[in-house]
């Protein structure tokens, strides 16, 4: 999967909301009674139409009232944006019995955490360059 967006450590929804539009999810969502649109669009989203390419939550420090969770989403038209709901008993179940209908959600790791495939592979290879090395160096021995 192409990355959509970092998931770097971001303290607030605001600094999230900005770093989101600025990797291309302009769009604000909302979750009427038969799907996803978005302001000044006709178009209706079933869940099966869309996914979740990250999604970040927020906890209140003193209230968990303040705890909330930010969707970015794809259509399938390649449409673009953010969704946001609250987390915990404080969400709205129209939003969260849409995003239970959604089959594919993906959690980016932070950058920092993350490994490409590239690397791994990289990896491997080295592990078993030395193990060959050290086999063929203990056959001479003998």
């Amino acid at each position: 999967m192409e990355k959509e967006t970092s998931s770097e450590k971001m303290n607030t929804i605001s600094e999230c909301l900005r770093k989101a539009a600025q990797s291309g999810y302009v769009v604000d969502f909302f979750v009427q009674e038969n799907g996803l649109s978005y302001k000044g669009s006709k178009q209706i989203y079933p869940p099966e139409a869309v996914s979740i390419r990250n999604f970040y939550r927020f906890e209140g420090e003193s209230d968990p009232a303040d705890s909330s969770i930010l969707y970015l989403i794809r259509t399938r038209d390649g449409v673009r944006g953010t969704l946001l709901d609250a987390y915990g008993m404080y969400s709205d179940k129209g939003i969260s019995g849409f995003v239970k209908g959604i089959r594919r959600i993906h959690k980016q790791q932070p950058r920092e955490q993350t490994r490409s495939g590239k690397q791994v592979l990289l990896a491997v290879l080295a592990v078993y360059t030395l193990w060959w090395m050290v086999r063929r160096l203990l056959r001479r021995r003998r």
